[in-house]
């Protein structure tokens, strides 16, 4: 089988916070000038501390989106698994595959896939991947004992 990269869009999810992140931090913004522009200089403390607070909010998932996305698989080859934080793992280590199952009131879903090797873990986040449905077969490969990359045994 020919080398699989997993092709990412995490994008959307990002500009998404971003944007959202704006619409509230803006206006706050607007009104620490408008309270300088007024001649009220002392009642800028509040909007300039919610607009700090609402800033850092928007901005932790972020940081844990994009460092979730440097610990996880960047290709299947021949070799082993490749992560986009450039550690590797040799498929001579591999030891399974897990499904990580969350909950929410909807009911419980796969929200991703760890991969177990002796030297450590990387995760498979399959939502996020343009090409789900190549990655999803060579998880299915993974989880029956078939290393698709490898070649086969005589």
């Amino acid at each position: 089988m020919n080398p699989l990269e997993i092709k990412t869009s995490y994008g959307w999810r990002v500009g998404c916070l971003a944007a959202l992140g704006l619409c509230f931090v803006l206006p706050f913004l607007a009104s620490a000038v408008y309270t300088v522009v007024i001649g009220e200089p002392e009642k800028i403390v509040v909007p300039l501390v919610v607009a700090l607070v609402a800033l850092v909010v928007f901005s932790l998932p972020i940081l844990v989106i994009l460092g979730a996305k440097r610990d996880s698989v960047r290709r299947f080859d021949q070799w082993g698994v490749h992560c986009h934080n450039g550690r590797s793992f040799p498929w001579q280590d591999f030891q399974g595959v897990r499904e990580v199952v969350s909950r929410g009131r909807g009911g419980s879903f796969i929200n991703n896939y760890d991969l177990y090797f002796r030297t450590g873990k990387v995760p498979v986040y399959f939502r996020v991947a343009k090409n789900e449905a190549d990655v999803m077969r060579a998880i299915g490969a993974l989880q029956a004992g078939f290393i698709p990359w490898l070649p086969p045994r005589a």
